[in-house]
C-alpha cells in the first residue's frame, strides 16, 4: 500500500469562471517547484494556474477561470505565510 503524507503548506484559492461568473473555492498542496511560499512565488503560482485554464491550456476544457484571491497556509499552525489578492479593476494594455 501507498503512504499518505500531509504537505507542509496548502494553497486556498477562490476563482471565477469567466464564462458565467460562477465562483469556486478549493484547496491544494503547495508545489515545491515554486520554492519557498512567498507573495512573489504565490503570484507566479496563480499566473500559471490561470494560464492552465485559458484556451490551449491543459485544463481549458474546464472553462477559463481567473483567480481572485489565494493564500498559502502552514498546515501545522494554520499561519498564513503568503497572500494574493487580484485588484478589482485592471488596465489591460
Amino acid at each position: 500500500m501507498g503512504r499518505t503524507t500531509t504537505p507542509t503548506f496548502r494553497v486556498e484559492m477562490t476563482t471565477v469562471r469567466l464564462r458565467d461568473g460562477q465562483r469556486f473555492g478549493f484547496q491544494l498542496g503547495w508545489e515545491k517547484q515554486y520554492g519557498r511560499p512567498t507573495g512573489e512565488a504565490l503570484a507566479r503560482f496563480v499566473k500559471d494556474f490561470d494560464q492552465a485554464t485559458a484556451p490551449g491550456g491543459v485544463n481549458a476544457h474546464l472553462g477559463q477561470e481567473q483567480t481572485t484571491q489565494a493564500k498559502v497556509v502552514r498546515q501545522a499552525t494554520q499561519e498564513v505565510v503568503a497572500e494574493f489578492v487580484r485588484p478589482m479593476f485592471e488596465a489591460v494594455v
